[in-house]
């Protein structure tokens, strides 16, 4: 007990005497004062834990006195003593939110007690609020993202996560969710939402969702700038709120990735081998005949390649590939999974994506490969067959109709894509 403040006012020089050396038996620092006016400079300067207050004294009384601290701290506990029975002191006691209204001669026992109860209390909020500000000292200067919200408001919101989405402090965005809406959301464990952290939050928390993994693109930043976050979402049951703490695992994932390079990279041209794209195929059907998304399978090679490496040799012909390996990976999104599916044929699984989006994306990539000039041959084409995923249909199937759709685009001329939707 000896950390607890306590500030005694009473005009009766003996009595204040007593009952402030019982106090400092008991308690720590104990402040006196003969009156209102004392009572309330000693307050505001030296901010202690509990008041005890009479109330019939000169120049300021205790209730005027009590009035006054309330406005600079609502919630100090003030326990008032008096000699009078009258109704209006009690009434005015009450009015201004004292703890207790004790009669005089004051009741030794009674008060240790009672200030015994107040002080483990004031104690135990120090200590919460002690370990508070630790912990937001902590989220402060932390690398990690840390939000609290209703998802109406939000609460509190680090320096990190708060230049991630686009501000530089919290005037800027007041208490608004709205400003969680500048990161956009480009892949989550489940699927392709395309929302923005906001919507994806709310989608969260009304499946209970409490971790996930995310690739998150900030505020002005590029697709290719996006990270990988491992998102934890915990409820705040007291406050009606969501702590959101994100952590980024993208030197994680790479680690990983450099570990199964040689498994699932092809070595001439950089982008994943069938091995991984079947992986990827599998795990896209999972989610999508759960969650009836769109997937759009591309399937494509090289026009008269056979020719090019009978003309020019083999070395030609890889660089080739190299090349137009370097250019699709650029013109594919970030969701997009392309693979080199085995020799002059690549794959590209569009999530997301309907029949028609992924003809027009085979277009531009086969566009984008017209118009480039390759080393040693010049002017190389692409033939494009593109399907879309229809629900129940096998892995081998979609990509037979693919390679169908491939062969029809050879079939009538080449340098062109050519669309077949499974019956």
């Amino acid at each position: 007990m000896k950390e607890i403040t306590i500030l005694c006012v009473e005009d009766e020089s003996d009595a204040r005497d007593k009952l402030s050396g019982f106090l400092s038996k008991n308690f720590g620092v104990v402040y006196s004062a003969s009156d209102g006016i004392e009572g309330l400079e000693v307050f505001k300067t030296e901010k202690p834990d509990i008041i005890i207050t009479d109330i019939q004294m000169p120049l300021m009384n205790g209730l005027e006195m009590a009035e006054e601290i309330r406005k600079e701290n609502a919630d100090v506990p003030i326990i008032i003593t008096t000699g009078y029975d009258d109704e209006k002191y009690l009434v005015g006691s009450i009015d201004i939110g004292a703890m207790k209204y004790i009669k005089k001669p004051v009741d030794i026992k009674k008060l240790r007690s009672l200030l015994s109860e107040v002080a483990l209390n004031i104690i135990q909020q120090k200590e919460k609020a002690k370990k508070d500000r630790l912990l937001r000292l902590v989220m402060e200067n932390s690398a990690e993202f840390y939000l609290i919200t209703d998802l109406e408001k939000i609460y509190y919101i680090n320096t990190a996560f708060l230049h991630y989405i686009g501000y530089e402090d919290m005037a800027e965005i007041g208490t608004k969710t709205s400003a969680l809406e500048n990161v956009n959301i480009l892949k989550d464990g489940s699927g392709y939402c395309g929302a923005d952290l906001r919507n994806w939050l709310k989608k969260a928390a009304a499946e209970g969702l409490d971790e996930a993994v995310l690739k998150m693109q900030g505020a002005g930043k590029l697709k290719s700038e996006a990270k990988n976050f491992l998102v934890r979402i915990n409820k705040v049951e007291e406050e009606s709120s969501v702590l959101v703490s994100m952590v980024d695992i993208s030197n994680l994932e790479a680690s990983t990735v450099m570990r199964e390079t040689p498994a699932m990279v092809d070595p001439l041209t950089g982008v994943v081998n069938r091995q991984k794209f079947v992986e990827e195929l599998d795990r896209e059907l999972y989610r999508v005949q759960r969650y009836t998304r769109p997937l759009c399978l591309i399937l494509f090679d090289i026009d008269g390649f056979s020719e090019i490496n009978e003309r020019y040799g083999r070395q030609v012909g890889d660089s080739i590939i190299k090349e137009i390996a370097h250019l699709v990976k650029q013109n594919v999104r970030v969701v997009d999974t392309f693979a080199r599916y085995g020799g002059e044929e690549f794959v590209v699984l569009a999530p997301e994506t309907d029949l028609n989006g992924g003809f027009a994306l085979a277009d531009k990539i086969r566009g984008k490969i017209e118009r480039q000039q390759f080393s040693h041959v010049g002017r190389v084409t692409c033939s494009f067959g593109v399907t879309e995923y229809v629900l129940l249909q096998s892995r081998d199937l979609l990509i037979k109709t693919a390679d169908d759709a491939l062969y029809m685009a050879k079939s009538r001329g080449r340098n062109r894509v050519e669309k077949v939707a499974f019956l």
